[in-house]
């Protein structure tokens, strides 16, 4: 019997504790979610919950020792404290964010308890890395030589869901929607290094055909080149890792980004009270303009041309007295709260999943062009697309762990095939599977 714990109840788990909770009762493990917030469905299907703050060390650490298997869906700044009584009780360890340079410091201690810690393992990333390796694999394994390779995700609106200017809904960390793309994105493209800084990230897109659905556009993650030697992949000539948006988003996001908009290192004066005063407070000043015709002064001569970007402003209540949240806050901040309203499911609406990879690849017979796509449909408020997508390939993981199916040890990410040949598997039974074509060029 296996003691499994899961910290974090939040948008991104209802998939993996209703998996779990299913799994457990069959088997005679132990399932104990432990939030801060828990919400209601957790009770409504029998799931035994735990509520306490993640800084009370002794309840958390008093948990870690009971279990086996330690799943965390909190924030990536705080598994740290999760990971280090992992290590020092020796528990396996999962989890769906980045592996950050202070985990990569750990790797010493984590090989040292003889047990799996597994990071990366959700969406993106997750699903990402293993179905690139997979299909890489294949490439390799027919002689191909790849010269180029682009992968793009999104967490989109289901099209028939989509009832806004902006295309898009939240269906994750709405914090992450906000700060998205901060710092400077690094890729390779046609054979030279490329860095693209956060003010232009949104102006400088990609455009790709995604079977399915049409046109689509897509900005680059942060950092794709460090990627390049862990996909086998260091002579390509290019390289690009990104997020996926309906046509219009990203300039529509860009005007919010050159607004001042997403900043979240000022406060907001006290004195601003609504959204049109603090647009008042960004904008250039036009002496005798009101907000509206200084906004679309703006957005005339810093951002796109686009003739839908002051319906989108506009619809998001920019221009209007609405008020800002109370409190000290910044920009960034103060849209976050803007946008988990208006971009909010609805209880009927469904989110979609959409990734694809394509690879340029030379075989003995010519040079083709091979594009795998994943799309997935949300079923209802917990068991999102994005929910499913980044909690089944942890569900997988664990539960493979507790059946004695992963012998490997120590910090990894789902790059081995040991990891991303079983899970992929198993995804394909949700319905979670990739479409291949091929073409030659």
């Amino acid at each position: 019997m296996a003691n499994v714990l899961v910290f974090g109840a939040g948008r991104s788990a209802g998939s993996l504790l209703l998996e779990l909770s299913a799994y457990c009762r069959k088997h005679g493990h132990v399932l104990v979610v432990c939030d801060a917030h828990i919400p209601s469905w957790l009770e409504e299907n029998g799931i035994q919950h735990q509520i306490f703050l993640l800084d009370h060390e002794s309840s958390r650490k008093k948990w870690i020792e009971w279990s086996d298997i330690v799943l965390s869906l909190m924030p990536p700044a705080l598994h740290l404290s999760i990971i280090h009584d992992c290590i020092q009780f020796r528990k396996h360890f999962i989890n769906a964010s980045y592996l950050s340079p202070e985990i990569e410091a750990l790797r010493p201690q984590i090989e040292a308890t003889g047990k799996l810690f597994l990071t990366e393992c959700g969406l993106d990333p997750g699903i990402d890395h293993m179905s690139a390796l997979a299909v890489t694999k294949s490439i390799k394994e027919k002689q191909g030589v790849i010269q180029s390779f682009t992968s793009f995700t999104g967490g989109l609106i289901a099209p028939e869901s989509d009832t806004n200017p902006w295309h898009y809904k939240i269906s994750w960390n709405p914090r992450n929607v906000v700060l998205a793309g901060q710092g400077t994105a690094r890729f390779k493209q046609e054979g030279s290094p490329r860095l693209l800084p956060y003010h232009q990230l949104f102006s400088r897109t990609f455009s790709m055909e995604v079977p399915g659905l049409g046109t689509m556009e897509g900005y680059p993650n942060r950092d794709s080149v460090s990627y390049m030697p862990l996909y086998g992949m260091e002579e390509v000539s290019t390289f690009i890792r990104g997020t996926l948006r309906y046509p219009g988003y990203c300039a529509g996001w860009n005007a919010l980004l050159q607004l001042g908009l997403t900043d979240d290192q000022v406060l907001i004066p006290e004195g601003i009270k609504t959204w049109s005063e603090l647009l008042h407070a960004l904008l250039p000043h036009i002496p005798g303009a009101t907000v509206s015709q200084r906004l679309s002064a703006f957005l005339s001569k810093h951002c796109s041309s686009d003739p839908t970007l002051l319906e989108k402003l506009h619809w998001l209540d920019l221009t209007s007295d609405r008020p800002l949240p109370p409190g000290s806050i910044t920009p960034a901040m103060a849209l976050q709260a803007l946008l988990e309203d208006k971009w909010k499911l609805s209880s009927q609406d469904r989110d979609l999943i959409a990734m694809q990879h394509e690879w340029i690849v030379q075989f003995s017979d010519g040079r083709k062009k091979i594009k795998s796509t994943l799309l997935v449909k949300g079923k209802n408020q917990h068991q999102t697309a994005m929910a499913q997508t980044v909690g089944l390939p942890m569900f997988i993981a664990a539960r493979l762990l507790a059946e004695g199916q992963l012998s490997l040890t120590g910090l990894h990410r789902p790059l081995h095939s040991l990891l991303f040949e079983p899970i992929l598997k198993a995804l394909e039974s949700y319905g979670i599977h990739f479409s291949e074509s091929e073409e030659e060029v």
